[in-house]
């Protein structure tokens, strides 16, 4: 299989404001006019290009200040994101945080969630917050998890939550279903509607491109999403401007 690689985002002019001159795209990407006489000369494209090419990349965008500098493979193709997913809902958390409708503060026994088996009393009152740093100190089997990810997953009781950085599958699973329990969307709708939406995306469908994985070790399916390279560059650039899209604020830059 190609290795998938995308560049959401490469480099903009300033991540902290847009800059004079920094535009957004509307319902297609439009090509900077002057970036191969500034900060991209046309040698340094072609290295670019020629590396793409080496690693077998199926989708890569540069932006610069809101503009395509390359785009070299299929960019348009939807493809699995894979673990971006996880940014993403934390993405969407952070609009919920602002609206008032999720609180990163309740444990999950607060919110009366448990798992297949049970979750110890030590585990039930890991919080949101610890979910979302991969610090919960639950390491209950999880769907869709790597092989390695299966081997490297400490005991059971191992670590009290927040004490112990572990990249865990399953903390992200069920953040998907405290995001659906307090919003009243799942993860896709609101892919959907408060990104997909506003950001004007070229190439989602959310029926075609969404799918919940479920195993029967946990009750928390994966929520599996694929995106086009020139569609995922549009949360790259909102998140490279802290949040703000054209005269937006969607999500707040804390």
């Amino acid at each position: 299989m190609a290795r998938l690689v995308f560049l959401a985002c490469a480099l903009l002019a300033c991540a902290v404001a847009a800059a004079a001159g920094d535009t957004y795209p509307a319902r297609t990407w439009a090509a900077s006019e002057h970036a191969t006489a500034t900060a991209w000369p046309a040698d340094g494209l072609k290295a670019i290009d020629s590396l793409a090419a080496s690693m077998q990349t199926d989708g890569l965008l540069i932006v610069h200040r809101g503009k395509t500098v390359l785009a070299y493979g299929d960019i348009a193709k939807p493809r699995n994101v894979y673990s971006v997913r996880k940014s993403i809902l934390s993405v969407l958390i952070g609009m919920g945080v602002d609206k008032g409708t999720v609180d990163l503060d309740p444990s999950l026994a607060a919110l009366g969630f448990d798992d297949v088996g049970g979750l110890s009393l030590q585990e039930r009152s890991a919080t949101v917050r610890q979910l979302l740093q991969s610090r919960s100190g639950v390491y209950h089997e999880a769907a869709y998890e790597t092989r390695s990810a299966k081997a490297q997953r400490p005991a059971r009781g191992s670590h009290a939550p927040g004490t112990f950085w572990y990249y865990n599958n399953w903390d992200f699973n069920a953040l998907g279903a405290i995001f659906e329990q307090r919003t009243g969307k799942s993860v896709f709708e609101a892919l959907r509607d408060d990104l997909a939406k506003p950001l004007q995306f070229e190439d989602f469908h959310l029926a075609r491109d969404t799918e919940f994985v479920a195993e029967p070790v946990s009750r928390y399916p994966a929520y599996v999403m694929k995106l086009s390279a020139r569609d995922l560059a549009r949360i790259g650039l909102l998140m490279a401007r802290n949040g703000r899209w054209g005269d937006q604020q969607l999500v707040s830059a804390r």
